[in-house]
């Protein structure tokens, strides 16, 4: 039996028929699956999703709920089975997906491992995997498949420079504002000589204090470091909170981004050198936003992006969902 429901009423929905013909039984941690070949889990306008990709949003959902009650992991797989299949509607829509039947990405999926199987005995470069599981494969599709429709919705989207701005007025607070960032003024006096030894390092360090104690008192880092060394290299820096990876392996940006405007660092030492540094600005985070101009071209990835996942929403709802009640109840949590 078949019926008709909303997406908000699949947990409201009523056992109508249970039979043996069809069952899902997870027991201990194993999923089990008897079907008739010919069967569909569900509808979305009239376009089936199978029991196979019902059953692979089953055992993901299953590898991430843990002791999630069955009915709560049911109706999960089927909100994503049905989001999946409503992205596929929308390729095929727009070109990029012809055939979206089950059936037909099985063909693909064989004849794509089938070519790469033949590449790899001809020499020939392969990119990726040698051999794609059938899961890996249908990712990979879907993948492609929105981003392609999102290329052809950035094409159309892109003179809309109002939009973007309101876009962007609309999402700053929790897409552009600035993550934090210090500015410095630094002197860097490299401590190896040409043979790479450290007997100038204890001199050099010296060196350092001194300069350091003078801008404590309030001389300039640059007049002070081109009399007491001269053979320091001064320069400004800019570090960024959100730079994970560099603040990780750097002492100095680790230490500028703990400093006050007009502070000056201790001296630090970092890949055979020593580094003096003076904080000229900082902003904190939340505190400033990337200007529009400079980051347009992620405005617009990112208008199109929330577009797009508004739309598949709006379908979504506005769907006609039907579910078949006779398979659906059959899935049971064996203890």
């Amino acid at each position: 039996m078949k019926r008709k429901v909303g997406l908000c009423k699949w947990m409201a929905a009523v056992v109508l028929v249970l039979t043996a013909a069809a069952s899902v039984v997870l027991a201990k941690g194993n999923l089990f699956v008897v079907q008739a070949k010919s069967d569909d889990m569900a509808w979305v306008n009239e376009i089936p999703i199978s029991v196979v990709e019902f059953n692979k949003a089953l055992r993901k959902n299953r590898a991430y709920s843990g002791e999630t009650p069955t009915d709560v992991w049911k109706q999960k797989a089927l909100d994503d089975s049905v989001s999946i299949k409503m992205q596929q509607i929308i390729a095929q829509e727009n070109g990029v997906w012809l055939d979206i039947s089950y059936s037909s990405f099985l063909q693909q999926w064989k004849r794509e491992n089938e070519r790469r199987q033949q590449a790899i005995q001809n020499k020939q470069v392969v990119f990726g995997p040698t051999q794609y599981s059938e899961d890996g494969y249908f990712e990979y599709m879907l993948s492609n498949a929105n981003l392609a429709v999102k290329k052809k919705m950035q094409e159309q989207e892109a003179g809309l420079a109002d939009d973007l701005k309101a876009f962007y007025e609309r999402k700053k607070d929790s897409l552009y504002a600035s993550a934090g960032s210090v500015k410095v003024q630094q002197v860097v006096l490299t401590f190896l000589d040409a043979n790479h030894e450290v007997s100038l390092k204890e001199k050099k360090r010296q060196e350092m204090e001194e300069v350091k104690a003078k801008l404590s008192s309030g001389a300039d880092l640059e007049d002070t470091a081109k009399v007491y060394m001269p053979e320091g290299t001064i320069s400004v820096q800019q570090f960024a909170a959100n730079n994970i990876r560099q603040n990780l392996r750097s002492p100095a940006a680790q230490a500028a981004l703990k400093m006050k405007q007009g502070e000056i660092s201790d001296v630090i030492e970092e890949n055979g050198s020593y580094i003096l540094m003076k904080c000229m600005e900082k902003s904190e985070p939340g505190s400033a936003y990337t200007p529009f101009e400079e980051i347009k071209e992620q405005i617009l990835k990112d208008y199109i992006e929330d577009k797009y996942k508004e739309e598949l929403q709006t379908r979504i709802s506005q769907a006609q969902i039907t579910v078949n009640d006779r398979l659906y109840q059959a899935v049971k949590v064996g203890e």
